[in-house]
């Protein structure tokens, strides 16, 4: 019940059905019990491990009543799309991207654009998709993922 605790995972046997009418689940005394969460009837509050919820209005839509807002991460991604999709792209000028790097030479913001030059239709202010091969990685069956920071390789 991510209204009372995000970051909380239940795990219980539960019966399921197609058919609950404007109801969602149900839940038994059992799991509520095992919770130990209360349902005050007194001022209509369901009360679990400090956080509190009132009860929702039973003639309530699932949108109107049960709307639980994304997590940040989705957040986060929804808003990396934005600012992709409404950037606006223009051509770059090479000459002076290239020129505006003080920590480079003359000689190094000369190569700089020579390598920019080769490869301008990167740089034409459109979006692309990505033309290179698919790859397929197969993993080993019951192999556990590793994470490690990346390091330079001299």
């Amino acid at each position: 019940m991510p209204e009372l605790h995000e970051d909380r995972l239940i795990e219980w046997n539960l019966h399921v059905t197609k058919a609950l009418g404007k109801y969602d689940m149900i839940i038994g005394r059992d799991i509520l019990q095992f919770l130990k969460i209360d349902l005050r009837f007194s001022d209509n509050v369901v009360e679990w491990d400090g956080s509190e919820l009132p009860f929702k209005d039973g003639e309530a839509t699932p949108k109107e009543a049960y709307h639980i807002a994304d997590g940040d991460v989705m957040d986060e991604a929804v808003s990396r799309v934005k600012r992709i999709l409404d950037a606006k792209y223009k051509k770059a000028d090479l000459k002076t991207v290239c020129q505006s790097q003080t920590e480079l030479t003359v000689e190094e913001k000369s190569q700089l654009e020579a390598l920019l030059r080769k490869y301008e239709l990167l740089f034409n202010g459109q979006l692309g998709r990505w033309q290179g091969q698919e790859v397929k990685l197969e993993l080993k069956e019951g192999a556990k993922p590793y994470h490690s920071r990346a390091y330079n390789i001299p």
